[in-house]
Order: structure tokens, then C-alpha cells, then sequence
């Protein structure tokens, strides 16, 4: 996994200033992975795209994560 881009993205939503369920959603899964767990990532991108609140940014994002979780 690439600590550096997770930590990238972390700050990415602390700039965007996601207040939502989506963050709540990017918290946990974010915390899941450094805590060793990347299945936490699997099926994350459809779960953002359900939110309401989540643009095309938090999209890619989610899809992001997911894909660093194969890795």
C-alpha cells in the first residue's frame, strides 16, 4: 500500500472540508487501512457514489482508496 498517497488523501478531504456521511464513511475506511486492514476498502467506490452529498472528486477518490487496497 502507498502510505504516502493515503495520507495525501486524508488531507485532500481535510482541505475539501467534507462534512458528511461521506466522511464518516472516508474516516473509518481510512483508519481501517493504516490499522492493517485493507478489506475495509473493498466496495468503498459504490458506497460514496451513494451518497448524495459526493461529487465526481470524492468519487475518484473512493475509487482510489480501493484500488490501493489491492495493491
Amino acid at each position: 500500500m502507498n502510505w504516502n498517497r493515503i495520507a495525501e488523501i486524508a488531507n485532500i478531504l481535510e482541505q475539501k472540508k467534507v462534512k458528511s456521511k461521506a466522511k464518516e464513511l472516508f474516516d473509518r475506511v481510512i483508519d481501517g487501512m493504516q490499522n492493517g486492514n485493507p478489506g475495509v476498502a473493498i466496495g468503498f467506490g459504490r458506497a460514496i457514489s451513494d451518497c448524495r452529498d459526493a461529487d465526481l472528486e470524492l468519487m475518484n477518490l473512493a475509487f482510489e482508496l480501493e484500488r490501493l487496497a489491492k495493491e
